[in-house]
């Protein structure tokens, strides 16, 4: 099968909406590793919106992206590449590189070390993450994901969650498989048959959240799982497209009703303390969840129909982006941070701050891929890209 192009534009554009939203997170009112001093109710209300679809397109995309992996590759020549790409730069750049001025900066902001980065450094794998279940502390999560690892730990938990998933893609691309597949395009082909898919995402919101609340948790983990595999079963037929092109501009009005309504619950009527903060199972906290499920799947076949109407041309533009997707992300939360460490503190307003922080750091990271990671082979390989002859002109 070919690689769609639609699924290849949602990618790049994904990644400029992830930049787009860390960009924004110096404002909003949510911790984070740097902030500004004054915060901003639009810019909360913007990446609590992105926040509700983002990454969980970014899973769906790349499931996606697994079914075309293993296409014409053995399951062991898929995982080598999914070292290459993901565990390589994780371990080899993240880890001793990108990830310790984030750390740095987050520790001297938030009061936990005093003193200049070099002084740091001897300090950075004592900062530890601890995750917790009713109230114990573990010295690993489930992923074993303890080291503090900024932004990087996307490449991390993608890897794992291809492993684990890995008998269940084998199975799914068996004739078996795929006549089950097919079998569940006919299905989502249905008036309302797409939304079939919210159940899986709806059952783990609803029965793990509560219980592992912390970030990159088990409840994150099989969440996310569930949009990766619902992307590789999607690859797998056609017969889906039809689902989401008959219920695109329906999924729209669904996401902003559903949104408007989680603002209203949240914000409005002061909720959040109640099932973010300190969730408990209930009645009014499962509905929630069930609510956040519909809106984040409303939204995800939205952008999907999108793609099909619109995104389906190829061009040495997409061609370009289809490569720089990858380190643009490795590079681009260490760069944002490091320009808004500075301009966090000039004398201007929200709005102006976060225009500067887009723009010096749109061309810091596209200087440094197209300048140096791009044409460097070594570079090449730490940063999970395919080794091949650059020709300079």
């Amino acid at each position: 099968m070919k690689r769609r192009s639609d699924i290849d534009w949602l990618r790049a554009a994904a990644m400029f909406t992830i930049f787009l939203f860390h960009c924004a997170r110096f404002f909003d009112a949510w911790d984070w590793h740097l902030k500004n001093a004054d915060q901003s109710l639009a810019f909360s209300i913007f990446t609590g919106f992105l926040s509700q679809w983002l990454m969980p397109l970014f899973f769906l995309l790349s499931g996606f992206g697994s079914w075309y992996a293993l296409e014409g590759r053995s399951p062991g020549e898929y995982l080598l590449d999914r070292v290459k790409r993901l565990l390589v730069p994780y371990y080899l750049l993240g880890l001793f590189l990108l990830i310790p001025p984030q750390c740095y900066w987050e520790q001297v902001t938030h009061g936990n070390f005093s003193g200049s980065f070099l002084d740091f450094l001897p300090h950075y794998f004592h900062f530890r993450r601890e995750p917790q279940f009713m109230g114990i502390h573990f010295g690993f999560d489930p992923l074993f994901l303890t080291y503090w690892s900024g932004h990087l730990w996307f490449l991390h938990y993608l890897f794992l969650l291809s492993l684990i998933s890995l008998p269940i893609m084998i199975y799914l691309k068996t004739p078996v498989g795929r006549k089950g597949i097919e079998k569940l395009s006919v299905l989502c082909g249905q008036k309302v048959g797409i939304f079939f898919f919210v159940i899986p995402v709806a059952v783990v919101q609803m029965g793990l959240r509560a219980e592992f609340p912390h970030y990159l948790s088990w409840a994150d983990f099989f969440y996310w799982i569930c949009f990766f595999l619902i992307g590789f079963i999607f690859a797998g037929d056609p017969g889906f497209n039809g689902g989401i092109e008959r219920n695109g501009w329906g999924s729209l009005i669904l996401g902003i009703f559903t949104s408007f309504l989680l603002v209203y619950l949240v914000i409005g009527k002061g909720y959040f303390a109640v099932w973010e903060k300190n969730p408990q199972f209930g009645l009014g906290y499962l509905g929630y969840q069930a609510l956040r499920s519909i809106n984040t799947w409303a939204w995800i076949v939205f952008f999907l129909f999108l793609g099909l109407k619109s995104l389906n041309s190829r061009s040495s533009i997409l061609d370009y982006c289809r490569e720089a997707v990858l380190p643009f992300y490795i590079l681009h939360q260490t760069v944002i941070l490091a320009v808004g460490f500075w301009v966090i503190h000039w004398d201007l307003g929200v709005g102006v701050k976060y225009l500067i922080i887009c723009g010096i750091s749109f061309l810091l990271i596209m200087a440094i891929y197209e300048g140096v990671v791009k044409r460097a082979m070594p570079l090449r390989f730490l940063f999970g890209l395919k080794l091949k002859k650059i020709s300079i002109r």
